[in-house]
């Protein structure tokens, strides 16, 4: 487990940067040495709540690729499974 660095907020918004193997402390070593570097965000909207799960490095490709899945969690405590941003309603 490893945790960014201090992100950068975007043309002065609240919103920061997105998290990439190179925003992670130590990122050229997490980078080189790491077989699956993973990011978990979790988005809290007025109108919607999700969670971004992207896959940003994995070394073997015949076992899974990189991406972007969404998640949003059901009433009774599991996690549905979404392939857009636009899926998790609004």
């Amino acid at each position: 487990m490893a945790h960014p660095r201090s992100l950068k907020k975007i043309d002065g918004k609240n919103e920061m940067e997105d998290i990439n193997m190179y925003t992670i402390s130590g990122s050229a070593n997490w980078a080189n040495l790491a077989d699956f570097i993973l990011s978990i965000t979790r988005i809290n909207e007025p109108d919607r709540a999700f969670t971004r799960l992207d896959v940003l490095k994995v070394r073997d490709q015949e076992l899974c690729r990189t991406g972007t899945v969404y998640y949003t969690r059901q009433p009774c405590g599991r996690y549905e499974e979404h392939e857009s941003e636009e899926e998790c309603g609004g």
